[in-house]
């Protein structure tokens, strides 16, 4: 896979030049991995209080239907990894960056991302309500029907994403970059104030925004 292009304004995961490898077939509450590369670990619906995880490369790690509630992400490269369904709430991320796995359903309320990317990742019905994000980049992801009620979205951007149906209520966005996502059929449109956008995504911006301020757009022969 391609390095993918990174933008200056989100910082990288700073990894150690030589990462040991270490196999983990469990997970505890407290648990610590610091400078590691991981492989193919089977952690599916595993219950974890509170894991740190720092400076390490996750590759093919499969968190399925996993709660690690209160975990902590510091420079931490994730690859390949599944993670759908798994309930990360209240967690902190800060320089962590996800590519090419698949997160459907994951819960992640309440968190702090800061220094965040996903790539070509599937966030679809995803769970991101009350979140606060700084320099978060989402490229070429899914995000259907995901809700992300009244999450705060500072100096971020939505870059080629699939965001239909997705959920915006009372979010914060402002100066937010939607460039080449699907807009179609917003919920909570409103909540798109100073977000910026091409110009070929007025036209369904703006149906969504008169849909979710009950504007009817009908000519005046048209049958009721």
């Amino acid at each position: 896979m391609a390095e993918p292009a990174r933008p200056a304004t989100v910082s990288a995961p700073r990894l150690a030049a030589a990462l040991a490898d270490v196999a983990h077939d469990s997970l505890q509450a407290g648990d610590e991995w610091q400078d590691q590369r991981v492989g193919s670990a089977d952690l599916v619906d595993v219950e974890a209080d509170r894991v740190e995880i720092t400076g390490c490369e996750l590759r093919g790690v499969r968190l399925t239907g996993s709660r690690l509630e209160h975990l902590r992400l510091v420079d931490v490269l994730l690859v390949d990894c599944e993670l759908s369904g798994a309930i990360l709430t209240e967690a902190t991320l800060w320089r962590v960056e996800f590519r090419n796995c698949r997160m459907s359903g994951l819960v992640i309320s309440d968190s702090k991302l800061r220094d965040v990317r996903f790539h070509e990742c599937k966030l679809d019905d995803a769970n991101v309500r009350f979140v606060k994000a700084e320099r978060v980049e989402l490229d070429g992801c899914s995000l259907v029907e995901a809700d992300l009620t009244e999450s705060t979205f500072k100096a971020s951007a939505f870059l080629g994403c699939d965001l239909r149906r997705t959920v915006l209520t009372k979010a914060s966005m402002r100066g937010t970059r939607l460039a080449g996502s699907n807009v179609e059929e917003l919920i909570g449109a409103g909540a798109l104030r100073g977000v910026i956008v091409g110009t070929d995504q007025v036209l369904p911006l703006a149906l969504s925004v008169f849909a979710d301020f009950g504007i009817v757009v009908r000519d005046e022969d048209d049958p009721v």
